[in-house]
């Protein structure tokens, strides 16, 4: 079985790269780039990047490049034995990002938008921290996604100007390669990521403690990614004879994850974002190519290369300029 996977792997990593060369020449004429990858394959944080670094040679071919290596592929069964017990139920698993209702309840039509940049019209980026990015003050030290989204969190509830006692959490999604005891190999193939939720907590809270009370409720979810959890979902998953719940409805409408609930990745480490080059200098954008879902949120490299974290949300369009405002102002 380990060696019939290993073969579909090889053969579907090939296919992305027979792909991006029959785009050639529309990269020539448009200068965009973009890779999409179904999520219970492969996690975009290890794959779609390093597919853009290693596809650079096939658009620029002028550049020493390495060819893609199939040797890179690691697929192993074995590395996600399951746990003696399930500590993991399908009922965890589903409610994780429901809705939690509101106060006011707000229109389901209400317009979104993310692009309110503070300079650019053609970028999507509406907020930025100076580098080097680290952990913000009054938070507790510890990890600077932790402070950072809960930088986000508190300007967040402050710019929706919903009910002190409004229930907020935060979902995030964390990687997982180092969580797993022995960690993933460093070219594992496959998706290495989990979502995780904070303790549901009080809007008025989040918005008037100090940042460290936040970090500390988004740290505290991503402290649930033990090995032992991790491997338990992974059996738990395994035994499901049909995931599609599992699956993004890429074809559907987002889910509403209430007011103010947030979605907020981490792309600050583990994706080279700026890295590749096509032959035509440096990128002046790399990221998400849409936003989708109000209170969704990436954290990211910006393109001056000195440490600056750009900060790309969807919110609806009232809250965008007052989040703005609330972003510098508490800082």
């Amino acid at each position: 079985m380990e060696a019939g996977l290993r073969k579909t792997a090889q053969e579907s990593y090939q296919s992305l790269f027979q792909d991006l060369v029959s785009v050639k020449k529309d990269l020539l004429n448009s200068r965009n780039a973009y890779a999409e990858l179904e999520d219970s394959i492969a996690d975009g944080a290890e794959e779609a990047w390093r597919i853009f670094k290693e596809q650079v040679g096939v658009i620029a071919p002028d550049l020493d490049l390495s060819p893609l290596d199939s040797d890179k592929v690691v697929i192993d069964g074995a590395i996600v034995d399951p746990p003696a017990t399930l500590i993991v139920s399908e009922s965890e698993l589903k409610t994780r990002g429901q809705r939690i209702i509101e106060f006011p309840p707000r229109s389901k039509d209400a317009s979104s938008s993310s692009v309110v940049p503070p300079t650019s019209s053609s970028s999507p980026v509406v907020a930025s921290l100076p580098g080097p990015g680290g952990a913000l003050p009054d938070s507790g030290g510890g990890d600077p996604y932790e402070s950072i989204a809960a930088h986000i969190w508190r300007c967040a509830c402050k710019a929706r100007h919903v009910d002190h006692n409004q229930p907020t959490v935060v979902l995030t999604v964390a990687g997982v390669r180092n969580r797993l005891k022995p960690p993933l190999p460093l070219n594992y193939f496959g998706n290495a990521t989990h979502p995780t939720v904070t303790p549901t907590c009080l809007s008025g809270d989040i918005a008037s403690k100090p940042l460290r009370y936040g970090a500390q409720k988004i740290r505290e979810a991503i402290e649930l990614l033990t090995d032992e959890y991790l491997r338990s979902v992974f059996e738990f998953i395994g035994r499901q004879e049909h995931v599609g719940w599992l699956r993004p409805k890429l074809n559907s409408e987002p889910p509403f994850l209430g007011n103010p609930n947030l979605n907020i990745w981490s792309w600050m480490s583990n994706m080279p974002t700026y890295g590749p080059d096509f032959g035509w200098g440096r990128p002046l954008y790399m990221g998400p190519c849409e936003v989708i879902g109000d209170g969704r949120a990436f954290i990211m490299p910006a393109p001056t290369g000195d440490g600056t974290l750009s900060i790309v949300i969807r919110l609806q369009t009232p809250h965008l300029q007052p989040f703005q405002k609330f972003f510098y102002e508490d800082i």
